[in-house]
């Protein structure tokens, strides 16, 4: 599944008309899936009363091709013009189409009536601009109650602004009719590309969008416009997105790719050797949280090395880590002193995978030590991920993993949009109007696989790879999450050690199972009242969900 802009829609529909599907070709695919998809949403379609509001443009076409199959089903199809007829283009050709069967079938008639008949079936109204139809019954709510189901093709995925005054009063009437609702490719009034909606929008049951999702679809408030999103297959490829970067969107069956295999004759061993420098005397939480996460993700063997304090509030609970203990300072941090340093390479050297930075505050003694982890695991060639606090440390020392500095061994890191900002060196605002751009400029920055965290989270790399994870919500708002997800990533970082994945895959694989997990939970307890370690109570349960679906796949 890909999501994009309505720019880079434009350009795959333009990639499949060069490779010989027609643009008429897709906007007849586009119109036959929607009329199937309203028909399996209501069963029995015939003789339901379906109104089909439609524009002058493109996304009126569709809804002039699902008309055509909707008669044929043997729906009585009221087709109504809310810019009057199109002038031209595959619109015009498909309302000539739909016009001639109209006037062929003896049991349709064309007519500019604004109510169905029980004995007919009116299959275009024409409703245009003019002002003397302004006041006409189409705006009366109580016409709609004639209508079994109303579908929306007015405006499609260009639209942004405000909607004409007419037709907010005319969806504001079709908002509240009884009606069922379908949008087709998007609910008009929501904006493709950032999910903005103006007043009036249509409210949809089922949005039914064509080739791949549109960003805004997915991004509050339009997906609240969208009801249930289906994708239709309109005869475009992987190859006529591929082309031009499109981004995936994780799902099930994708993420189960990502999970190491584990046999009949699985073990330890082959699941890797994990190590965590995390907490703080004030911070035990966010370590804890940590090494729940990599224990439920797989890690093999998995240690923490923290102070005393710290070691003690995690292993009274936890039971299947193993903890080394580290000197504090006088504040009650991870000293940086020479023994802990030493201490540290040993760790290393017991360690495929190393992760650092859960609740260890920003202050000099994490600054060394962040330094002597990156050498240590770019001698060794050890994968690392960074979290929390550290990543505020690593924005004052950006260079020491920067891509012209040749870190030369994995990595990933996981900012929230405000760490992603100081790591660039940008305001919060410029990262929150394309968080997906400033990930990229990282990773190509640093060389470093990042998972910038956010709604959706996106993950990339420096070879110009993407991935978007939709899982999630807004339960996970709350302290504690991120340091639940670096558990997560750096257990399967550590499972996958032996069975050959990438820090890319490893990274998108973590972010969509912990949103998984955390969907569970809010489904089952609320996103109110769910906290982080409930969500990594149920990343069992969603490992489970994954597992059944990569099973399925083989």
């Amino acid at each position: 599944m890909y999501i994009c802009t309505p720019e880079q829609m434009k350009q795959a529909e333009a990639n499949a008309d060069a490779r010989g599907v027609s643009y008429l070709r897709l906007m007849e695919n586009a119109g036959r899936s929607l009329a199937e998809q309203i028909s399996a949403l209501t069963g029995d379609i015939c003789g339901k009363q379906i109104l089909l509001l439609c524009g002058k443009g493109n996304n009126g076409g569709d809804g002039f091709v699902a008309a055509r199959y909707l008669a044929r089903m043997g729906a009585a199809v009221t087709v109504n013009l809310t810019h009057g007829e199109p002038v031209g283009g595959i619109a015009a050709e498909n309302f000539r189409r739909l016009s001639e069967l109209a006037l062929s079938n003896v049991s349709c008639n064309l007519q500019n009536t604004g109510s169905p008949n029980s004995s007919e079936c009116s299959v275009i109204i024409d409703f245009s601009d003019s002002e003397e139809n302004l006041g006409g019954d189409v705006f009366n709510g109580e016409i709609f109650a004639n209508y079994d189901i109303i579908v929306d093709c007015v405006f499609g995925t260009g639209f942004h602004g405000s909607l004409p005054e007419k037709i907010a009063v005319l969806f504001d009437n079709v908002n509240r009719s009884n009606a069922r609702k379908i949008a087709a490719d998007v609910p008009s009034g929501v904006n493709c590309r950032d999910g903005s909606v103006c007043k009036g929008a249509f409210r949809a049951e089922m949005t039914v969008t064509f080739g791949a999702f549109k960003i805004g679809l997915l991004l509050p408030p339009g997906k609240a416009c969208c009801g249930k999103t289906v994708l239709a297959d309109i005869g475009m490829t992987d190859d006529d997105f591929e082309k031009i970067g499109f981004v995936p969107r994780l799902t099930d069956r994708l993420s189960g790719n990502f999970l190491p295999p584990r046999g009949e004759f699985s073990h330890k061993g082959c699941f890797g050797r994990l190590g965590i420098i995390a907490g703080a005397e004030s911070m035990s939480g966010a370590a804890a949280l940590n090494v729940l996460g990599a224990l439920r993700s797989g890690a093999g063997i998995v240690r923490i090395a923290s102070v005393k304090t710290v070691l003690d509030r995690i292993m009274s609970g936890i039971y299947e880590c193993m903890g080394i203990a580290l000197r504090s300072n006088s504040e009650g941090f991870i000293s940086s002193c020479d023994e802990n340093i030493s201490k540290l390479h040993d760790l290393a050297e017991q360690s495929d995978v190393m992760a650092i930075g859960s609740g260890m505050g920003k202050n000099p003694d994490t600054q060394r030590i962040l330094t002597e982890t990156v050498k240590i695991c770019r001698t060794k060639k050890i994968p690392l991920i960074i979290d929390g606090d550290v990543l505020n440390c690593l924005a004052e020392c950006i260079d020491i993993i920067s891509a012209e500095n040749k870190a030369n061994f994995p990595l990933i890191l996981t900012p929230h949009p405000a760490e992603l900002a100081r790591l660039l060196g940008v305001s919060t605002s410029e990262v929150l109007a394309d968080r997906l751009s400033a990930a990229v400029r990282l990773s190509e920055k640093t060389g470093a696989v990042v998972a910038a965290k956010g709604y959706p989270t996106y993950t990339v790399s420096s070879e110009g790879r993407a991935a978007a994870s939709f899982s999630g919500n807004g339960g996970l708002s709350r302290g504690g999450s991120g340091d639940l997800l670096t558990g997560v990533i750096s257990g399967l970082a550590a499972g996958a050690v032996k069975s050959g994945r990438d820090m890319f895959d490893i990274a998108n694989g973590g972010v969509y199972i912990f949103g998984v997990a955390a969907d569970i939970t809010a489904d089952e307890i609320s996103m109110t009242g769910m906290l982080p370690s409930d969500a990594a109570n149920r990343l069992c349960a969603a490992y489970k969900i994954i597992e059944k679906e990569k099973t399925a796949d083989s």
